[in-house]
């Protein structure tokens, strides 16, 4: 346990904020992931566009904000003479005394509670569009004749197949 006094202090009250940054952003991402899920299932498109703006503003602040947590991290374990990278943030934060651990170790397990939750609703969002896409793709290959040669992209790429007996016909 160290004693933080003087620049030990300004880099846990940076870690302090950069942390309170970090769970806010973790927080609008899962919000956001919550409301795509919301736009697809309603066909939302105008909403659906808006919300893809307001997703890239916070993928970009979220950049910003794991910059200035990386640094501040990484002032504080110069100002406690540790490696310059730790390994993890618990085991820095461990460094410091209890005053400042009972500060930080809060906010930190509140990240990593935040970064679960985006995972899960991340996670239902891209089964939720998996299984979008898979029906769209059966409903095309019902709907569409035998002859006709059906072209879709996926992640991969460019897809080309060949319908059932469809439902409609495409010639005119």
């Amino acid at each position: 346990m160290i004693s933080t006094t003087g620049p030990t202090s300004q880099w846990v009250t940076a870690l302090s904020d950069a942390l309170d940054e970090e769970a806010s952003l973790l927080g609008q991402w899962g919000e956001q992931l919550e409301e795509l899920s919301s736009a697809i299932l309603g066909r939302g498109d105008r909403d659906l566009e808006e919300l893809l703006g307001r997703m890239e503003c916070t993928r970009r602040r979220q950049r910003e904000g794991e910059t200035r947590l990386s640094a501040a991290s990484a002032g504080l374990a110069r100002a406690l003479a540790c490696d310059a990278a730790p390994g993890r943030l618990s085991d820095l934060i461990d460094r410091l005394g209890d005053a400042q651990r009972d500060r930080l170790e809060p906010k930190r397990r509140r990240v990593v509670e935040q970064i679960a939750l985006v995972r899960r609703t991340h996670l239902r969002s891209a089964v939720l569009l998996s299984e979008c896409a898979r029906v769209n793709r059966e409903l095309l290959e019902r709907l569409l004749p035998k002859t006709a040669p059906l072209t879709t992209y996926g992640a991969g790429g460019r897809v080309s197949r060949r319908g059932g007996a469809g439902l409609i016909s495409t010639e005119s």
